[in-house]
């Protein structure tokens, strides 16, 4: 009897502790991403109709010389093999270029862009080192332009423009830790299909190093490009730069 009960009390034991990391492993699990994003800016930019689109060109050694103001954060939440990932940004930046023909002259760009995305995601594979998501979702944009055009054979104007608009997007984000507290990670979405945007792309390469458990150091680059046309306002654009950011883990 002494036999039967202590294997009764192990089982009992050893099916609460499975039950627990059962529990455990179906909990929420948040983190949230404060970065800083130094991107480049290069493409064209227009706003109304028989004024002709400016040039964009912003490159990474400018940012900090045009950049007028930003904000970014993303967050993601995890629950066994679903996630929920949200991003944000606000960016308003400012360039000088030369417009094509001679009606104008130089021409200044003012462009305020806020950038939402929400998406989930479903684990495809995982290892005690590796893990790789599909994502789908959706990003909305939000991009208000001022161009001042510089008088050539046509006397100086100011003129302004928004456009607002969803983009569906889906994707693939994997990590790889590759030594301790090392984790090798990325990104690769694609979006727009004409729904939104004509085309929009968001990739993403880098490294991270964990503290402990709760805080890691996030760094690597970033390409991004959308491309949307919706009467005389134009938005055909392409970022890339380094990115640094504070993981906290809760």
């Amino acid at each position: 009897m002494r036999f039967i009960g202590m294997g009764i009390g192990r089982g009992i034991a050893l099916g609460a502790a499975m039950a627990g990391s059962a529990a455990a492993a179906q909990d929420w699990s948040y983190t949230v991403t404060p970065y800083l994003w130094a991107a480049g800016q290069s493409g064209t930019v227009g706003v109304l109709q028989g004024v002709p689109p400016a040039n964009l060109d912003l490159s990474f050694g400018d940012i900090f010389d045009d950049l007028d103001g930003s904000f970014m954060v993303t967050g993601r939440a995890t629950r066994g093999r679903f996630a929920i990932t949200a991003d944000f940004e606000y960016i308003r930046t400012k360039d000088t270029g030369d417009t094509p023909g001679t009606d104008y002259g130089t021409a200044t760009v003012r462009t305020e862009t806020v950038m939402a995305s929400l998406m989930a995601g479903y684990q495809i594979m995982a290892s005690p080192t590796s893990e790789l998501w599909g994502d789908i979702g959706l990003r909305y944009w939000s991009v208000e332009n001022e161009v001042n055009l510089g008088a050539g054979t046509q006397p100086a104007t100011t003129v302004k423009g928004d456009g607002q608009w969803v983009d569906p997007m889906l994707g693939f984000r994997g990590s790889y830790e590759f030594a301790p507290n090392w984790t090798a990670r990325g990104w690769a979405y694609i979006g727009g299909f004409g729904a939104g945007s004509d085309l929009m792309t968001d990739i993403f390469g880098g490294l991270s190093y964990a503290f402990n458990d709760r805080f890691a150091v996030v760094g690597g680059w970033r390409y991004m490009t959308v491309d949307r046309t919706d009467g005389a306002f134009v938005y055909d654009v392409s970022q890339n730069g380094p990115i640094l950011g504070l993981a906290i883990s809760f």
